[in-house]
């Protein structure tokens, strides 16, 4: 089966082969609603363990995965809005 995960650093997709024939099975969360669409980190299932990289492209193949526990783009957004709450409340107690 052949797989895509995207690189942010990239900005590209790297692809992904294994020989295991595992079925897909995508990943028990619920999925937001949007008439946009969602992030492929929503939608996608884990990278197999046994998955070896075989090239990067422009364009997704096969299944879209994530690898290892990459957190969704709205956990990233609730991390980033947390440290920059954190900050201005320390930036206004070393104020006064």
């Amino acid at each position: 089966m052949d797989y895509s995960v995207w690189n942010w650093g990239s900005k590209r997709y790297d692809y992904y082969h294994t020989d295991s024939n595992a079925p897909f099975v995508p990943q028990s969360r619920s999925l937001p609603s949007s008439s946009f669409g969602i992030a492929p980190e929503d939608a996608a299932v884990r990278l197999p363990k046994d998955a070896i990289q075989i090239g990067s492209g422009k364009d997704a193949k096969g299944y879209i995965a994530i690898q290892g526990s990459e957190g969704s783009s709205k956990q990233r957004i609730a991390v980033i809005a947390g440290l920059l709450i954190a900050a201005f409340g320390l930036w206004k107690i070393w104020k006064n």
